[in-house]
């Protein structure tokens, strides 16, 4: 999902400056909203109930733009535009999306920690195999680069 949202806007981009955009810019203020979390929690500071209410407003605005945006996306690719369904049964039929999602989460046995175990084990397998096949990748990028000419992708 992540891909197919920035391969819309990186057209051209260097892979390092693209990595930099998407993992080190975004690493600043969450260290820096933990380190502040952390400050609070050691010691001992009551956080208001206001600024907590605000804080699970802002987590639920998070959460719903994400599972709008992996709607969306998905609903894109499945060609239910609003073109397709229509304006009132394209927004009935994303809002029941979510409110299906939202309870999924709610009454399943879902845990977060096991997600990050499984995206770890993902990603340990897949530079096992990258580092398994990287002389087939560069031959191809080899054979790539000698039959036609590179060019480069316009800013989108």
């Amino acid at each position: 999902m992540i891909g197919q949202f920035v391969s819309g806007f990186v057209g051209g981009l260097r892979a390092w400056k693209l990595a930099g955009a998407m993992v080190i810019l975004p690493a600043i203020p969450l260290g820096i909203w933990f380190c502040v979390l952390y400050i609070y929690f050691d010691r001992r500071i009551a956080i208001p109930d206001w600024l907590n209410w605000f804080m699970v407003m802002v987590g639920v605005i998070f959460v719903v733009n994400s599972l709008d945006s992996l709607i969306r996306l998905y609903s894109r690719n499945l060609n239910w535009g609003v073109e397709r369904l229509g304006r009132q049964r394209y927004y009935l039929l994303h809002f029941f999306i979510q409110v299906v999602l939202v309870l999924a989460y709610q009454f399943t046995p879902f845990r977060i920690e096991w997600v990050g175990v499984v995206v770890i084990g993902l990603y340990a397998l897949i530079y096992a195999a990258m580092g398994m096949r990287s002389h087939h990748v560069r031959d191809a990028i080899g054979s790539s680069r000698t039959s036609r000419p590179i060019q480069a992708t316009p800013n989108v």
